[in-house]
């Protein structure tokens, strides 16, 4: 059967049972119709990319070894925390970033807590809201420490005048201040709990 071809519009025969919406004569003219070809801005080579891999931004770069030659144009090597030199972009160093080497670096630096994953660390962070940002204060001035035990392992932050406990987890009107907060480890925060339930 006598077909026209989608992209040359040559006319060629094609068994019937092989007829599709868009049907090609050769290999050749199937690529120039799926894919568009575009100049690379560093290399100046022609590439080609296919039509559903084009987003919203058409592409400059044939490889990321062409985008690399643009983005770390004007680089410094600097030390992590861990020792390791490694390449950062002077744009990243003026906008306090590139500091360290790698994610891991970074989340091992904060302190005073040495997280062993991103969810303890954002866990964390959630906390020092949930106490008006005075968490780590509290934990300083109690040394770290349970100020009924003195025990330094599972330390939770206790409200004296219990506005925290009433919230029941709203966190509206609870008094944040350094005066009315108080270091407990979890067992002795809900053994006070469970005697002012029984009073």
């Amino acid at each position: 059967m006598k077909i026209k071809c989608s992209q040359c519009k040559k006319i060629f025969q094609r068994n019937p049972n092989r007829i599709r919406v868009k049907n090609f004569c050769s290999k050749k003219c199937f690529e120039n119709y799926t894919t568009k070809k575009f100049i690379c801005v560093v290399c100046k080579k022609e590439f080609s990319i296919p039509n559903c891999h084009i987003g919203k931004y058409l592409p400059k770069y044939c490889s990321k070894k062409c985008w690399d030659k643009i983005r770390c144009k004007n680089t410094i090597i600097k030390k992590c925390v861990c020792g390791k030199e490694f390449k950062t972009s002077t744009k990243r160093e003026l906008d306090n970033r590139g500091k360290f080497c790698s994610s891991q670096c970074y989340w091992k630096s904060i302190k005073p807590y040495k997280y062993s994953s991103k969810k303890e660390s954002l866990k964390a962070n959630r906390d020092r809201s949930r106490f008006g940002r005075n968490r780590e204060e509290v934990l300083n001035l109690y040394n770290f420490k349970c100020s009924n035990c003195g025990s330094k392992n599972d330390l939770v932050i206790h409200h004296i005048d219990g506005t925290g406990y009433k919230s029941l987890g709203t966190y509206k009107g609870v008094n944040n201040q350094l005066s009315n907060l108080q270091v407990l480890c979890r067992t002795c925060h809900t053994d006070h709990h469970n005697k002012e339930d029984i009073v």
